[in-house]
């Protein structure tokens, strides 16, 4: 049996491709160990000596190892090499399982999905470790309705830090994602009196619904390129609006600067609340950081932010800061609905804040995502794809402006023929036949040797023609 100095690997990197050497070489191991052709366990080459065999220079094939490690694709100890991770195999099996079942396309670009393959499972069984030793016997008490204090005080140094909030743990209340905080928002809002509360339009699809279930009026207030249309508010009686300041959702606007001080004005004006959806703030490519609005006005905003996109929408954990008496009441509302969120999960996020885990999967993953933003725009270019792009300085997709005659629905179906999943932009708006047709288009969950094929299809069936609206309807 040949020992891992002289292990024979099936790689192949091509000089004249265009695609950087390095990532050619994680790609390919990241493939390998997915397939299980190198399984769990298995001790990789040392790096000179795979360097030496494929010709690469030894500090390439170090970040590679580097970049696999922080992953979690492989493990390194001292005396015992680099060997291939054992998640590698339950990553494997659930793909394979996954296409058995038929349930998933092969080139996935839903939006707003994080990479599953890519969660920090190593640090965040780490994080588990750490707290529940430190925590003790306490951790299996009821929890604190209003959150883990531990988590609390480790989210308000992150937000005060990350994106600029004015931030105290006594304001925070920790709840089960996005759908429970407006949930909680909108019954307080209610109780104050509150009647309507305005949101973007488009927005996320169930926002208005939601809304609408608490007995609540919505205004819908146009998107351009440079956000919410704020002074389109002053012609509204809403006693709160909802926005997305930092990344819209789905056209991925930027709240401009002269915007976002009509809307604090707005606020201050009016004495209404500025709910402040920071959904994928974290994952900026180009440009400068784009702060929170919640620092500017503490007093007018509720700030909520998720796990979802950061790690993972598995994790059901997500977090409202409030002025103090929306915070107070908040809490109240909250222990008489559940009691608290699950404080296990609570106890781990803090110490991943806190040891600084957080932060470095947020850097990888930032590297990651612009690769694929960068491979889909390279591949929308390269197939002829030409069509206005919006949205590509930050998140995890990108929206595609259509020619006016298509239908972008019969191109969607057309494209779930081909195992491709899309998203049509006219279920955002709420008049949709008056929309601009578009394609929200996410790179998040999609692996990037995939995504060239996956535009090259839909570009095949946009060239072939998609029937314009008028033909579909007559």
């Amino acid at each position: 049996m040949k020992s891992p100095q002289s292990l024979d690997l099936l790689l192949s990197i091509d000089r004249l491709c265009g695609v950087p050497i390095r990532t050619q070489l994680e790609e390919q191991l990241r493939r390998a160990i997915r397939e299980q052709r190198l399984h769990a366990g298995l001790q990789l080459p040392a790096t000179r000596t795979l360097a030496s065999e494929i010709g690469l220079s030894r500090g390439l094939v170090v970040e590679a190892y580097e970049q696999l490690l922080a992953e979690g694709w492989i493990v390194s100890r001292r005396g015992s090499g680099t060997r291939v991770a054992s998640r590698g195999v339950g990553i494997a099996v659930a793909e394979v399982s996954s296409q058995q079942q038929g349930d998933l396309p092969r080139f996935d670009f839903r939006p707003g999905s994080p990479d599953p393959q890519r969660f920090p499972w190593s640090a965040w069984t780490a994080a588990v470790r750490r707290g529940m030793a430190a925590a003790g016997a306490d951790a299996f008490r009821y929890p604190d309705h209003r959150g883990a204090p531990v988590l609390r005080a480790s989210l308000a140094r992150y937000l005060a830090r990350a994106r600029g909030c004015d931030s105290a743990a006594e304001r925070l209340l920790v709840c089960g994602g996005f759908t429970q905080a407006m949930d909680l928002i909108c019954r307080v809002l209610k109780e104050r009196g509150a009647r309507c509360i305005a949101i973007e339009d488009p927005a996320f699809e169930s926002l208005g619904t939601n809304i609408n279930a608490h007995g609540l009026v919505t205004h819908r207030i146009a998107v351009d390129d440079h956000g919410m249309q704020v002074d389109r508010l002053r012609a509204t009686a809403a006693d709160a609006v909802v926005v997305t300041p930092a990344h819209q959702y789905p056209t991925g606007a930027v709240l401009s600067p002269l915007r976002r001080e009509r809307l604090l004005a707005w606020a201050r004006e009016r004495g209404a609340l500025i709910i402040e959806d920071d959904y994928d703030a974290e994952f900026r490519y180009d440009g400068p950081a784009c702060g929170a609005l919640q620092g500017q006005a503490s007093e007018h905003t509720l700030y909520v932010g998720t796990a979802s996109k950061t790690l993972t929408p598995a994790l059901r954990l997500g977090w409202i800061l409030a002025p103090a008496p929306m915070a107070t009441a908040l809490a109240a509302l909250k222990r008489r609905v559940d009691r608290g969120a699950s404080a296990i999960e609570q106890i781990a996020l803090a110490g991943f804040i806190e040891h600084g885990d957080l932060d470095r999967h947020l850097r990888r993953m930032r590297v990651i995502y612009r690769r694929r933003r960068d491979a889909v725009l390279a591949a929308l270019a390269r197939h002829r794809f030409e069509h206005r792009v919006h949205g590509i300085s930050a998140g995890l997709h990108l929206m595609i402006e259509l020619s006016r005659d298509v239908d972008e629905f019969e191109l969607v179906r057309q494209a779930q023929l081909q195992s491709v999943r899309l998203f049509a932009g006219r279920g955002f708006w709420s008049q949709p036949q008056a929309a601009p047709p578009a394609l929200v288009l996410g790179y998040g969950a999609i692996e990037l040797e995939d995504i060239d094929e996956g535009i090259a299809r839909l570009a095949c069936i946009v060239r072939e023609g998609v029937p314009a609206v008028a033909a579909l309807r007559a």
